[in-house]
């Protein structure tokens, strides 16, 4: 990813900049290839972008305080599916 002249990349710092976070693109979130995701060429995260996720935070549920299941993301359990939020999870403290 590119970054304008005289901005710098950081890892973020507190929860709020973690749940703002893009999935796509994030060199801090990678596929089973350590690229990031969406990045490979394949059509990973189409079902993710589809259903409206696009930020680290789609995928938490900040009234029980933890990470989304498939079903009330409202995707199906298909492999590739998993494989992507297991990704995003594992990714994210």
């Amino acid at each position: 990813m590119n970054v304008r002249p005289g901005l710098s990349k950081s890892e973020p710092t507190n929860t709020a900049e973690v749940l703002r976070q893009p999935v796509f693109g994030n060199p801090l979130i990678t596929n089973q290839d350590s690229g990031p995701l969406g990045l490979s060429g394949k059509s990973e995260g189409n079902a993710l972008v589809n259903a409206g996720h696009s930020k680290v935070g789609d995928f938490w549920d900040p009234e029980a305080e933890t990470w989304k299941n498939l079903s009330v993301l409202g995707m199906s359990s298909h492999a590739s599916n998993k494989l992507n939020r297991d990704l995003i999870v594992a990714s994210n403290p």
